[in-house]
């Protein structure tokens, strides 16, 4: 199991990541991905395209905050049986 997050997010950024990461499911994979790649230092961020890795960063973690919602949900009606 993953690490979890809660992040804030401007507004249509998690449907970007949607988009980007090919699914709802597969947002957390894809900013690890990028995460990772960011760090190792084989995805450069270049003038200019600094804002957008931290917008498609942030909309990542939207992405996870509303999936982690999700099974808050179901969990809590679970408790309610």
């Amino acid at each position: 199991m993953g690490e979890r997050l809660t992040v804030v997010l401007e507004d249509g950024a998690s449907e970007m990541l949607v988009k980007l990461a090919g699914g709802s499911r597969k947002q957390g994979e894809y900013l690890t991905r990028v995460i990772k790649s960011l760090y190792a230092g084989s995805l450069e961020v270049h003038e200019g395209a600094e804002l957008e890795q931290i917008r498609l960063t942030l909309a990542g973690m939207a992405g996870k905050l509303k999936e982690l919602e999700g099974r808050l949900l179901q969990v809590e009606k679970g408790q309610q049986r």
